[in-house]
């Protein structure tokens, strides 16, 4: 199974899973043969994307198995996981190598490391089966800076952004944090990070990759301004509006998704919860609310079909996306519906 956005969306394609519109009304049953006049249909639906069936996935339908389609699903996801897990974790071993001690030396390593990333996730279908992965157990910054820009690249590509732009949000990320990366270690030799680092390390950021790299100026002033928000409440300089560029409006969303669901971080924040969060933060925090939707819908609109744990130990599948409210879904747990919009004393707590 492959994953399409709606735009791309062309006739011939064989849909791989029900598509219910905000009724939760099967529109087109799963297997159904993409034709001219239901693009239009199809486009109405309130998805970011959809998932299309390939051969392999074309099942005897009259078999009619549930175990053995979530194992087909399972199994391709699988797939995505796999092939992203062991580029990812090599890049946050050679960038831990040399963020650490940035210098003039570091150009080629620079390099590499943004064409490696970029390389893998360009190849990769399930942007969701990517931040399933890089969700970290403890927070590490050399970790936190690869995870930001592996985010900031998925929004740019949402946003449609051109190729050099994308890398340049990937160069932003990787960088973002480094006035922490350089600074004092600890006996492991892991960098200490203090409370009065924190207002000051965007401008450590800057002074250091400015002096070791020929970054583009939009990059140095989306490291600048990351922690800068749109209605003036952020730091360092607390510049606000149209002074905020693109990247540092990105970059403060994959920033604070990545901490936020750090599972040793403060509550433990499921993805869920956390996207509820950034939408309150687009709205009374100071996020941009166009960088919040396109992330948020790219989530919300590719959830279905995927293993949850709910908050009283229940374990289901999310089969239909609630009209009201997107963050609060529809769960099929055994035989029972469990709709989270109307039981809102129940959570989903994580992915399974």
């Amino acid at each position: 199974m492959k994953h399409v956005f709606i735009e791309d969306i062309k006739s011939g394609m064989i849909l791989g899973e029900d598509l219910l519109n905000n009724f939760n009304v099967t529109v087109f049953n799963k297997h159904h043969v993409v034709k001219d006049e239901d693009i239009e249909k199809i486009k109405k639906l309130d998805l970011l994307m959809i998932s299309i069936a390939e051969e392999k996935d074309l099942i005897d339908k009259s078999e009619n198995n549930d175990e053995a389609e979530d194992s087909i699903i399972e199994a391709e996801r699988q797939k995505y996981f796999d092939s992203f897990k062991d580029n990812y974790y090599d890049i946050i071993n050679k960038y831990s190598s040399y963020a650490s001690n940035l210098d003039s030396s570091s150009k080629d390593a620079i390099e590499k490391t943004a064409n490696d990333l970029i390389s893998a996730l360009e190849k990769e279908k399930s942007f969701v089966e990517i931040i399933k992965l890089i969700r970290s157990e403890d927070f590490d910054v050399h970790r936190h800076c690869v995870n930001v820009s592996i985010i900031s690249f998925i929004i740019g590509k949402l946003l449609k952004m051109s190729n050099r732009e994308k890398r340049n949000l990937v160069l932003t990320g990787l960088f973002h944090d480094v006035g922490f990366t350089c600074s004092a270690k600890d006996i492991l030799g892991r960098p200490v990070i203090g409370v009065e680092d924190e207002p000051k390390h965007p401008f450590h950021s800057c002074e250091k990759v400015k002096s070791v790299y020929s970054f583009e100026n939009e990059v140095i002033f989306g490291i600048l301004n990351h922690h800068e928000r749109i209605d003036g409440s952020g730091f360092p300089r607390g510049v606000k509006g149209n002074d905020i560029n693109i990247y540092s409006r990105i970059l403060a969303v994959a920033d604070e998704y990545d901490r936020m669901t750090t599972k040793s971080s403060k509550g433990e924040n499921s993805p869920f919860s956390t996207l509820e969060s950034l939408n309150k933060m687009s709205y009374g925090g100071g996020l941009d609310p166009k960088v919040v939707d396109v992330f948020t819908n790219m989530y919300t609109g590719n959830y279905l079909g995927h293993k949850v744990l709910l908050s009283d130990g229940r374990k289901g599948k999310i089969v239909y996306r609630n009209k009201y409210d997107k963050f609060r879904p529809m769960v099929k747990s055994g035989d029972e519906f469990i709709d989270l919009y109307s039981e809102y004393k129940l959570n989903i707590v994580d992915f399974i």
